[in-house]
Parts: structure tokens; sequence; C-alpha cells
């Protein structure tokens, strides 16, 4: 209940304080981009038409502060300043200048701060504030520099090269002039390339250099012409007619200045045709043509005139532009009055609100006191029964565990006793014939034909003990859960052969042929030990269930980084009822064709192997046709793995 009213508290001083806002800005539909539209908009036309950008700059200026928009009003500040600085109010431009520089620093719009002070610079310099100008522009240079702008640093090392020029450092100039130039040309910044070959002409002509001045000239006028730069051209063509004129070659300067005057007609850059009709008239005087004197005199008192009547009326759009921008801030700043004073009557609103809210909630707090305590403690009988609950599954799940155990231990003591049958069994009575065949010999109570025969059943059951021993061997090993196996790459195709080498007198008794078909190449890494094992105990099975003069083969199937080995006999193979106790997970035998015995140890073996390497074994088979088994190895690369690792691999 207290966290309802609060939340109903809370949604109506928003509701307020919303409300308060909306009013300030429910007339407002502008963005930055908006903003920072007009404002260039506006600045693109400070070379034409001042009013007309100083009113755009204005209404600019009122978006900035309605909107709160700090980073348009500091550039709307330094657009402004040059506007003023234009039209000669210093003051006005240094108060503007810096009132965008410190935004700007408040903001950390540092690219914002090395403008104003480029800017700045450029003022104190015609101020003759040179050293001010220069801490400025230097100041301008670091951050430029951090921030990573080559454009913005090519335009302030030129600016840099005029101040040194000022400050009668024409090295130091040059210098500037062509690390510009250079940056200029690394980031294909034609403009500035062009610039400084334009302010180096003009050092060369301060220093009365006139073959550098005029090869860097007419570099100029070359990227003039290529940008088709008509204003550009009309600086460079007054610059070589003022250097020819200060050289005594008059039809040079008159030639040059008549072709400057005739651009900067058509671009309307009266401030240029007045300089170009004076070089003319200073050209013309020296050579004492009174009728050009007269013709260029009258052309530059029809010039001036309108210039006079231009910037009167200039003056006049201005002082108003200035009128109603001063009448606009004062309403701007009379609505924000207006705004601040709504502001505290809806705060003192607020308050009294909040005062009558919270002794509300004082009031509840009482009431719900009690329940909230009875909510606690139904909680927390609610969490002892799922205790309780959690307690009694752990019980059942300790019970089902419990007997799983039981179950493994019951299947690990048959195993026991079968193990322990097998040895007392399958591996004593072999050795017990062997040895009572081997007093026989010694005694010599058998002929050397029955002593013949007599070694062959040595042999054989030697040969069928020792298969025993390494199986049983080789399972115990592979029970154990540590030892660090290595893997070497073994060919399959030799150690079939191997083996079958092996049971060569088992086969010889029952006449029964092996074709080793398994391909040459195929090699993989595995234990060794571990494949013979397997295709041992495989042979030995195939040889026990075949008929005298079947056949046995041993087949391969690559694919991709899979190999299946498929050993097939034509022996007695086995009707579906035997095929599914061979392939149950307890052990099983029976005689072989030859009345030959097993102790079921070998499948039960095999299987166990090859699970624990990530094999499969298939087997098929037919009553009265044969058996194929099937076994398939990965091709694993990996020179060791261990057997704890294998034992962690699902079933």
């Amino acid at each position: 209940m207290v966290k309802r009213i609060l939340v109903y508290w809370i949604v109506a001083a928003l509701f307020l304080h919303f409300n308060a806002v909306a009013c300030v800005s429910k007339d407002i539909a502008v963005t930055p981009a908006n903003i920072d539209s007009l404002n260039e908009r506006a600045y693109r036309q400070i070379h034409t038409n001042l009013a007309q950008t100083l009113l755009l700059l204005t209404d600019a200026e009122q978006l900035c502060i309605k909107t709160n928009y700090r980073k348009g009003l500091a550039v709307n500040y330094l657009y402004q300043a040059e506007v003023f600085n234009q039209r000669g109010y210093a003051k006005r431009a240094l108060v503007l200048y810096n009132h965008a520089i410190d935004l700007s620093r408040e903001d950390k719009d540092d690219y914002n701060v090395a403008r104003g002070e480029e800017h700045l610079s450029s003022m104190q310099r015609n101020l003759g504030n040179l050293k001010e100008a220069e801490r400025l522009l230097n100041s301008s240079l670091n951050i430029l520099s951090k921030l990573n702008k080559p454009i913005e640093l090519v335009n302030l090392q030129q600016r840099m090269g005029v101040l040194k020029e000022k400050q009668n450092k024409h090295d130091e100039a040059l210098a500037l002039y062509n690390s510009s130039w250079r940056l200029a040309r690394k980031i294909n910044y034609l403009y500035g390339e062009k610039k400084s070959y334009f302010d180096r002409a003009e050092l060369y002509a301060d220093l009365n250099n006139a073959d550098s001045a005029v090869y860097y000239y007419n570099k100029t006028l070359r990227i003039d012409t290529l940008t088709k730069d008509q204003f550009g051209k009309t600086l460079s063509y007054i610059g070589l007619s003022r250097l020819y004129l200060k050289n005594k070659q008059y039809s040079k300067a008159i030639g040059y200045a008549d072709v400057a005057q005739g651009y900067a007609d058509s671009i309307h850059a009266q401030r240029l045709l007045v300089q170009a009709i004076e070089l003319l008239l200073k050209a013309y005087g020296e050579k004492k043509d009174l009728l050009a004197i007269t013709q260029w005199q009258q052309k530059l008192l029809g010039v001036e005139r309108a210039n006079s009547e231009t910037n009167k009326n200039d003056a006049v759009l201005f002082i108003e532009v200035l009128k109603q921008q001063q009448e606009k801030q004062l309403a701007i700043q009379k609505q924000i009055s207006e705004i601040q004073k709504e502001s505290q009557t809806k705060s003192i609103v607020l308050l009294c609100t909040f005062i009558i809210m919270l002794i509300v909630v004082l009031l509840v707090f009482s009431i719900s006191h009690n329940y909230k305590k009875a909510k606690v403690y139904a909680l927390e009988l609610d969490e002892k029964n799922r205790q309780i609950n959690q307690h009694a599954n752990s019980v059942a799940q300790l019970n089902k565990k419990i007997l799983g155990q039981n179950t493994i231990l019951e299947e690990d003591n048959r195993l026991k006793n079968r193990l322990l049958s097998i040895i007392s069994h399958d591996l004593r009575h072999p050795l017990t014939n062997t040895k009572s065949i081997i007093d026989l010999i010694n005694l010599n109570l058998v002929s050397n034909q029955e002593a013949t025969h007599l070694y062959q059943h040595l042999e054989t059951q030697y040969t069928r003990a020792i298969t025993l021993l390494d199986n049983l061997l080789y399972w115990i090993k592979s029970q154990v859960h540590d030892g660090r196996v290595e893997k070497v790459e073994v060919n399959l195709h030799q150690m079939i052969n191997a083996l079958v080498e092996e049971q060569k007198l088992s086969l010889q008794k029952k006449e029964i042929e092996v074709f080793n078909l398994i391909s040459l190449e195929p090699e993989i890494y595995a234990e060794k030990e571990l494949l013979k094992i397997i295709f041992r105990n495989l042979l030995t099975n195939a040889i026990k269930f075949t008929n005298h003069y079947g056949a046995i083969q041993f087949l391969s199937e690559i694919n991709g980084s899979d190999i299946k080995i498929m050993v097939r006999d034509n022996g007695v193979g086995m009707n579906p009822d035997t095929l599914s106790r061979v392939q149950g997970l307890s052990h099983y035998t029976s005689r072989g064709t030859a009345g030959e015995e097993g102790s079921g140890m070998g499948l039960m073996l095999i299987r166990d192997l090859i699970k624990k390497i990530n094999g499969a074994m298939v087997i098929e088979s037919q009553l009265g046709e044969g058996s194929t088994f099937t076994v398939s190895l990965t091709h694993v690369n990996a020179p060791y793995y261990h057997l704890s690792h294998i034992d962690d691999q699902p079933a």
C-alpha cells in the first residue's frame, strides 16, 4: 500500500515538472542538426551580406538558448564575432570570441576552442598585439595536432606564417609555408597547396625577390585555373601587377592590373576592383598617360560612389538588424524571467504536495505495519515448507544413488567371481596340462611321433593361454583410471599380417585361408597393443567358428577421418537369439566348430576397449552363412591420450 502511494506521488510530481517544461518547449520543434544548418547557412553569406548573416545568426542564437544547445551557441558566437569584426565593432567582436571560447572550454569541446583562438589571433594580429596573437595560434596548433585535423593544421600554419611576416621573421615564415605545403600535398588539400604558393609569392614580393615571387604567383594561378577560382585569380594578378609596378615594368603592371579589374568586376569583388584600378592609375601616372588616367579615375569614382551607397545601405540595414537583435534578446530574457517565476510557483506547489503526501504516507505506514509483519511470517512459513520439500527430495535422490551403487557393486562382485573362475579354470587348466605333457616327454613315455603331436598340442595350449592372459591383463589395465598411454603410427595392413602369422598353427590345423584386403595406405595414431588385442580376439573368434577349409577376410573402408575394419568369415553364423546374447553387455561363450573352448572374455574385452577409444563395433550374422564384425575408428593425429579422459566419455 505504501509503495503504491509513493508511486502515485512520484507520478504526480513528474507530471507537474514535465508540464512546466512543456510550457517552455511546446513551440520548439528543432534539433541540433537544424541549428547547425542555420549557423552554416548564415556563415556562407558573411562575405556578401553581413546584415542578412547577422539576422540568421540571431535566429539561430535564440533557438540555441531555448533548446540549451551549448555547442551550437558557441559556434554562433564565433560567427557573430566575425560579422562584428568585419563591420569594425572590435570590442563587441572580442567579447563574443571570448564568450565562444569559454563555452567550448566548459563543454570540453577542444575543436571549437581551437577555432575561436585562431579567429581571435587574427583579430589581435590586426590590432598589433603580435605576442598575444602568437600565443593564441600556438595554443590552437597544440589542440589541432592532438585532434589530428590535418586540413585545419595547414590553414593554421599559413596563419602563423603571416604572423611571422608581421614580426619580420621571414625565414620562420618561409619554413611554415613550406611545412603547410608538404602537409597539403600529403592529404591532397588543393586549396591549402595554392594558399602556400600565394603566401610565398607575397613574401618574396616583399623581399624584392621578383623571380621567386613570379614563379609562385604562376603556380597559384595554375591551381586557380584548375579550380575555376576567379577570386583567387584576381588576387594573384593584383600581386603580379604590384610586383611589376614596383620594378618599374609598367606595361606588364598595366596588363595584369587590367586583367585583375576585369575578374574583380565579373565577381562583384568591389574591394579588389578598387585595388586593381588604383594600380592602373599608378602605372599610367608613371607613364604620364593623362587620357588613361582620366578614364580610370572616372571609373574609380563610379565604383567608390556605388560602394559608398552600398555601404550606407548596409550600415542602415546592419543597425536595424542590431536593433532587432537587441529587441529579441530582451524578449528572450523576459520570457526566461517569466518561465523562472512560473517554475518557482510550481516548485512551491510541488513542495506543498510533497508535505501532504509525506503526512499521508506516515499515516498509512502505521496502518500497514502489522500487515507487513503478517506477510513476512507467511513468507517465512512458505520458505520452511520449501526447505522441507527440498530435504525430502534430497533424501529420495540419495536413496536412488545408493540403490545405483548397490547395483554396481553387485555387478562388480559377479564380475570378480567370473574372473576368479576364468583364472582358476581356463588359465590354470592349460598350465596343468602343459606340466603333464612335459612330464610324459621328459620320462620318455611317448614315441617321437606322439611327442611331436603333443608338442603341437602344447603350442596350441600355449597360444590360447597367452591370448587369455593378454586379454585379462589388458582388461584390468583398461579399468585403471590413470596412466599415460602413448600413441604411435600403426600400419593396419602390416599389423593384421603379424596377427595372422601368430595364429598360423590354428589356421593350418583347420586349413582356413585368411585374406588381408586392408589397403596398404591407412596409418592411424593409436596404441598398437590395444589394436592388436582387439583384432587378435576377432581373428581367434573367426577361426573358432569357421569350419575346416573356410575363409576369413579383413577389409577396410575409409571415409574422411573415419576408418572401418571388417572381419568377415564364412563360418557357422548366428541366429537372432544368439546374436542378441553376443551383443549383450555380459560375457557369453560357446564351443567352436572343432570343439574349441572359450572364456567369454574376448568379446567383452573388445567391446570395452573399443568403447574407451570412442569407437564402435557392429555385428552382422546369418545362421549358416557366417558373421561380419565391423570396427569403426576415428583417425586422431594426437600422439598421446589419457585413460582417465577415455573413461569420462559417454557410452
